[in-house]
Parts: structure tokens; C-alpha cells; sequence
């Protein structure tokens, strides 16, 4: 069998070039001419510096036979083209303003500022820069192929960060690590059957990610359900946490990897950021905190800052929902105290028990002195307690990076079983967990066959928006979520005034 060698400085470089190209495409499609100079030199130069000091002499590679190689990257390919990318399969309610979003940054002149009602588009969607330049060029169907190829890209990157993570060598392992990735997931289909005993939902064919929302609307959102609903703010997110994982003892490169998160999505990056410092924090016990501080003030983690924090953080500080200026909106607390009661606690504690505290308690023995492991599992406990905006998601996407580290020690688990696996009991109930748990994903395909069979035509695209030009930031009559994606009097924003062409 012919095999492919895969190096780890090969796989690290592309992910950087794939994570950063289309940031510096919106530093220059969206700021003046010298800011966007100024912040591409800074996150270049932390780029060299990170390439040369942490990738360059890194020797390690793996070997992948090429057939097994071949069959991953359609297997994933046809797992990005069943998400509903690009607009070829079916397509999640969510696309209805994705597509919108997408399309006006096909068609008006960068930054979007809308010529009828004046209103700015603010939304993180770095992600589609690329695809979106690709689509000035070659039109909008061209585009939704470019959206398509592009992210079946960064999933493929994924998959080998998660190789390198695992170290994945054998065929075997590779199968594991492909089918684990696709349909991870919390216990999602037995907590929809206990809220239609209870009378809260019907029983149906569906991802069953949902199936809390009559019971208090917390959600963790299981692989496939996030490719097929925020593609954007997940794949680069996911992938930025393999670079993490492959450097988590070096504290040097902590604010560079995770900055480069907070482009594709800011509630991903507060995910990360609190893993960052809560292991930093357990780390000087066995370090003097004057060192790690040195370490902490490492050119590429200064360098990137200075990039991309200012940039962004302005420019989503003026997105409606994030700052406070809409009812319910800005940060807090997802259930007030003076409303939180006995049945949020059980919701909440039957909660944690299907989404990953099944996952925890069978793999625990393995991982109790490993500090990240906790890290995770307590940042799992608290993100559903809180909010950004009106509603859950906070609880939805912050989570991504956790969940994302603890299906890396679900997988490290079978990896390293030892012995006859029909001897181990841990083992095997983990394996009818899983299976359990794949049950929502193979309904999340129930769910687009029924609605290829409502629809009478293929594929079925999410697209009734069109554009966000013509509607209003508050109360719009067509569309009541444009809070979430316009800023109205974007002249008077910090982002604009100072920063933006």
C-alpha cells in the first residue's frame, strides 16, 4: 500500500495561511489603505515569528495510506456538500441571513454601507472573504463553489490537526477519528424523548439538538448540526483549537493563536480564551509566574494583538445585539436569579448529563490528574448560565471550543484502550454512547429528506432574505433578527470614524 507523508510543519503553515489570508483580505477590503499596511505587517511578522521558532523544526510526521487519505477527503467533502455550503443540498433556516449576508458581500462595494437606509453590515464573516472576493469576479453561483471548496478545505485541515493531536498512524485510528468527528454529539435523541413524555416536544425525526428548548432553550450543538447551521464560526475555530492542543505548553503563542479566532467569530473566541487562561493559571504551580509573564510578551503574541484586537473589537462593537443597544440585549445572565427555579436546576443537571457529562464520568479514571480535562468540563458547567444578546447564544457557540477538546479525549480514550475490548466494560458502554448519541445526526439527514420530500424539488436553498439592504436595524417588519447583522449611523461608530475607508 502506498503511503503519504504528511509532515507537521507542512499541515501547520497551510492552516496559517488559510486562517490569515482572509483576515488580511478584510483589513484592506475594509479599512483605510494604512491601517490595513500597518496591521498585515504586524500579523505577517507574528506569523514568521511563530513559523520560524515553533513550526519550521518541528520533525514529526505521519504516514496515511493513500487510499484510506482518499476515501477521508470525500467522505468529508460529502459531509460539507450535505451541510447545505454553497446552497447544493439542503439548507437550515439560518441560511436565510447567511446567504443574505454572503450576497452583499458579492454585490456592494466594501465596507457595506447600505445606500437606502444608511444602515452598516456588521457580522462576522471573515470566513467568506475569499469566496466572496472570488464572487466580485465570477458571480454568485461561482462563489457558492468557492464557499463550498473553500470550506471543505478547512475541514480537511481539521481532520489532520486532529491526526496530530491523537497521533492517528494506523488505519484503524484514522476510521475512528473520521467517524467520531462527523457524529459527536450529546446524548441529544433521549433528552428529546424525555421532553415528549413530559409533554414539552413531539418525538420526531430530527438532530434533536433542539430538544431543551421548551425546557429552558440551553443547547451545546453537536458537529454536524454546527456545519450545517454556522459553518462560518466553526471550521476555523475548530481548527485553531487543534493548533492550541499541538501547543498548549508554550505560552508564547497563546494570544496569537487565539486572536486569530476572534475574526470568524467572537463568542468561539471567548470559548478559547477562558481554556487559555484557566491553563495558564494551573501551570504556575510548576512555574515562577515573572517567567510565564516573559513568555506571555512574545512578538507573536504582542504583534497579533495589536493586528487584530483593536480592528475587530470596534467593529463589532457596533453589531446591535453585542452592545447593549437593543432590549435584552449586551451581557448577562441567561436566566435572571429572581426567575431561576427548581426546574432550570433539573433541566439544567439532566442537561449536563446528555451533552457531556456522560462522556466525562466514563472517561475520568484516564484523564483525572490531566488539568485541561477539568478546565473543560467546568467551562461546560458555567457558559450555559450566561448570555450575549437575547438569546442562547452564548450557551451555542462558546461552548465550541470545549466540546471540540473534550471529543479529543473521548477519542484519545479509545485510542489507548488496552487489552481485549470485549473484557473492557468502560470501553464498550462509551462505544453504545456514541452510537446513541450518532442517532441525532442520522436524523438530522431524516430531516433534510423530509424537507427535499415538503419542498418537491432539489436542493432546497434558504434563501428568502436576499439582501439586508431596504430593512430596518430595530423591529423590521419582513425580518425580526437584524439586530443581529446591521448597525444603524455607522458615521457615528468608533470603527468607522477612525478605521474604516
Amino acid at each position: 500500500m502506498k503511503k503519504i507523508t504528511i509532515s507537521k510543519s507542512f499541515f501547520e503553515k497551510l492552516a496559517i495561511i488559510y486562517v490569515i489570508c482572509p483576515i488580511i483580505v478584510f483589513l484592506f477590503g475594509w479599512t483605510r489603505f494604512y491601517i490595513a499596511l500597518i496591521t498585515t505587517g504586524l500579523l505577517v511578522y507574528a506569523t514568521y515569528k511563530f513559523i520560524k521558532k515553533n513550526v519550521l523544526n518541528d520533525d514529526k510526521i505521519i504516514y496515511i495510506d493513500l487510499r484510506i487519505l482518499f476515501t477521508i477527503i470525500v467522505i468529508l467533502g460529502i459531509w460539507c456538500w450535505t451541510s447545505g455550503i454553497g446552497g447544493f443540498f439542503v439548507q437550515r433556516w439560518d441560511h436565510h441571513a447567511r446567504n443574505a449576508v454572503f450576497r452583499d458581500l458579492i454585490t456592494y462595494d466594501w465596507p457595506v454601507i447600505y445606500p437606502k437606509t444608511g444602515n452598516g453590515l456588521v457580522y462576522y464573516f471573515t470566513f467568506w472573504m475569499i469566496p466572496a472576493l472570488i464572487g466580485k469576479i465570477a458571480g454568485w453561483t461561482v462563489a457558492n463553489i468557492a464557499l463550498l471548496v473553500w470550506s471543505i478545505l478547512g475541514v480537511i485541515l481539521v481532520y489532520l490537526g486532529l491526526c496530530f493531536v491523537l497521533k492517528a498512524t494506523t488505519s484503524k485510528k484514522l476510521i475512528v477519528l473520521l467517524i467520531v468527528f462527523i457524529i459527536w454529539s450529546g446524548l441529544n435523541v433521549v433528552g428529546l424523548g424525555i421532553a415528549d413524555v413530559l409533554g414539552y416536544n413531539n418525538f420526531t425525526v430530527s438532530g434533536a439538538y433542539g430538544w431543551a428548548d421548551a425546557l429552558g432553550g440551553y443547547q451545546y450543538t453537536p458537529n454536524t448540526g454546527l456545519m450545517k447551521w454556522v459553518f462560518n464560526q466553526t471550521i476555523v475555530p475548530w481548527l485553531l483549537t487543534t493548533l492550541f492542543l499541538l501547543h498548549k505548553d508554550d505560552i508564547s503563542v497563546y494570544a496569537y493563536i487565539g486572536v486569530l479566532m476572534l475574526p470568524y467569530g467572537p463568542l468561539p473566541f471567548v470559548g478559547i480564551f477562558l481554556i487559555m487562561v484557566l491553563w495558564a493559571f494551573s501551570k504556575i504551580r510548576k512555574n515562577k509566574i515573572i517567567l510565564i509573564l516573559k513568555k506571555s510578551f512574545s512578538i507573536p503574541n504582542i504583534c497579533s494583538i495589536l493586528a487584530i484586537v483593536p480592528i475587530f473589537y470596534t467593529f463589532f462593537k457596533c453589531n446591535v445585539a453585542a452592545n447593549g443597544d437593543a432590549a435584552n440585549s449586551g451581557f448577562g445572565l441567561y436566566v435572571p436569579l429572581n426567575a431561576f427555579n427548581y426546574k432550570y436546576f433539573i433541566v439544567l443537571l439532566l442537561f449536563f448529563i446528555l451533552e457531556f457529562g456522560i462522556y466525562s464520568l466514563l472517561i475520568w479514571k484516564k484523564y483525572k490528574t490531566d488539568a485541561m480535562f477539568w478546565i473543560v468540563n467546568a467551562l461546560l458547567i458555567l457558559i450555559p448560565y450566561f448570555r450575549l444578546g437575547s438569546g442562547r447564544d452564548f450557551c451555542m457557540r462558546v461552548s465550541i471550543p470545549e466540546l471540540f477538546i473534550l471529543m479529543v479525549y473521548v477519542i484519545g480514550y479509545l485510542f489507548d484502550i488496552k487489552g481485549e475490548f470485549s473484557k473492557n466494560i468502560t470501553a464498550q458502554f462509551l462505544i453504545i454512547v456514541l452510537a446513541i448519541a450518532s442517532l441525532g445526526t442520522i436524523g438530522d439527514y431524516g430531516e433534510d429528506i423530509k424537507e427535499i420530500r415538503a419542498a418537491g424539488h432539489f436542493p432546497v436553498v434558504a434563501d428568502d432574505v436576499k439582501t439586508f439592504e431596504g430593512h430596518q436595524v430595530y423591529n423590521d417588519p419582513e425580518v425580526w433578527y437584524t439586530i443581529n447583522f446591521l448597525t444603524p449611523y455607522p458615521k457615528e461608530k468608533a470603527f468607522y470614524k477612525y478605521i474604516s475607508k
